[in-house]
C-alpha cells in the first residue's frame, strides 16, 4: 500500500470509531492485529471489539491529525473523550498513536500513548461509586463487579446511565 491507501484506510477506520460502527470498524484490522498501550497492557482483535463496543456504550469520540508519515505506518494525535469521563468532570484527553500497516491492506498494529497526568479516573468515581451503593446498588453490581472496571458496550451503557442519575441528583 502507498502512504495515500494509508490514510484512506487510517480516515475510514477512525471515522468508523466516531459513528460507532464496531463491525465496519473491525473490518479494516488484520486478524492478527494487536493494540499496544503505553501503559503496558496489549489487546488482541477480540479485545478491540470489546474496547470499541465500550466506546460505542459511553459515546467516545476522537478528533485527531496525522502528524508523521512512513512508507507503511502513520502517527495521529488528538484528543478522546466520552459521556463517561465528562460526567466525572475529566477533560478531554491528549492521546498519541503510531498505526502500521501490512501488505494485505489491512491496519497491523497500534501503539496508543494517553497523557494521563493530573487525572485520576478512582478519585473521580468514588463519589459515583458511593452514591450508587445507596441509590443503585443493582445497577452498580452490573457495571462494576467486585469494584472492577469491565469495559464493553453494554458497562459503557450502564455506566453513562447511572452517572447521568449521579449528575442529576447532585443538582
Amino acid at each position: 500500500m502507498n502512504r495515500a491507501e494509508n490514510r484512506r484506510l487510517l480516515e475510514q477506520y477512525l471515522g468508523a470509531i466516531n459513528r460507532h460502527e464496531v463491525a465496519e470498524a473491525l473490518a479494516y484490522l488484520a486478524d492478527s492485529f494487536v493494540l499496544e498501550f503505553s501503559s503496558g497492557p496489549k489487546l488482541d482483535k477480540r479485545g478491540v471489539e470489546n474496547a470499541l463496543g465500550w466506546d460505542a456504550g459511553t459515546e467516545g469520540r476522537v478528533e485527531w491529525r496525522i502528524t508523521e508519515e512512513e512508507a507503511n505506518a502513520l502517527t495521529v494525535e488528538g484528543e478522546e473523550t466520552n459521556e463517561f469521563l465528562r460526567l466525572l468532570g475529566i477533560e478531554p484527553l491528549q492521546f498519541r498513536s503510531r498505526f502500521s500497516f501490512g501488505e494485505d491492506g489491512l491496519i497491523a498494529g497500534q501503539r496508543h500513548e494517553v497523557d494521563w497526568s493530573g487525572v485520576s479516573v478512582n478519585q473521580a468515581l468514588s463519589p459515583a461509586v458511593a452514591w450508587a451503593r445507596d441509590n443503585a446498588a443493582d445497577e452498580l453490581a452490573e457495571v462494576y463487579p467486585d469494584e472492577q472496571m469491565t469495559y464493553t458496550a453494554r458497562a459503557g451503557r450502564g455506566w453513562v446511565s447511572l452517572l447521568r442519575r449521579w449528575s442529576e441528583s447532585r443538582t
